[in-house]
């Protein structure tokens, strides 16, 4: 079986997997880069109308009390409201975390397995991309060894050294030795939708 023909046996089960992996995490960062823009907005609202009430003419002085209401009652309050809800939000999220990570590491086996039919194992392969310094060949195969086997407490050296040099384009690969960390994977590997995922495994082909 060539490449091509093992994805095109997979597409399906794969379209179905990407969208349940970011799904909560796109909905939490959308609320974080919301109540950023909110922030910067209050500030300078409020940084204004202290500005115009430093002036003793009357005029400039009402025109500053009008935009400090105007940013109380508009970006301020939406931005309270906003970071109200970011920690049920992220709450939610990580109730599901383990699912999102889940599917994140069926997704690393998917690729895992195309490398095996197609080539027999990882020596043999292309290298494909250059991932942090890493060959995408080894972030797979290494990536899937660390989600299927780290609570085994003995990590191979071949993963160890993967995750080390890694970690430093995500701190959060860092954490390999004590969680699965699929999702980071997929994601510095930047597997949004199938067909960034087809794009690198043809690398592979």
């Amino acid at each position: 079986m060539d490449m091509a023909s093992y994805l095109s046996e997979i597409r399906h089960a794969c379209e179905t997997v990407f969208p349940s992996i970011w799904t909560e995490w796109d909905a939490v960062e959308a609320l974080k880069g919301k109540i950023a823009s909110l922030t910067a907005t209050t500030l300078e609202g409020y940084r204004r109308a202290e500005a115009f009430q430093q002036f003793e003419d009357p005029d400039d002085y009402m025109l500053g009390v009008g935009i400090h209401w105007d940013t109380y009652f508009g970006p301020d309050k939406e931005r309270y409201h906003a970071e109200a809800y970011l920690p049920n939000l992220e709450q939610q999220r990580d109730v599901r975390a383990f699912a999102c990570t889940s599917l994140a590491g069926s997704v690393l086996q998917f690729a895992k397995q195309g490398i095996s039919l197609v080539h027999g194992g990882v020596q043999t392969c292309p290298n494909g991309r250059i991932v942090h310094g890493v060959e995408l060949k080894t972030v797979i195969w290494q990536g899937r060894n660390q989600s299927m086997h780290w609570e085994e407490g003995q990590i191979r050296p071949a993963v160890r050294q993967c995750f080390e040099a890694l970690k430093a384009a995500d701190p959060a690969l860092g954490d390999y030795l004590q969680r699965n960390v699929a999702f980071e994977v997929v994601r510095l590997l930047e597997w949004r939708e199938f067909s960034d995922f087809e794009a690198d495994l043809l690398l592979l082909a």
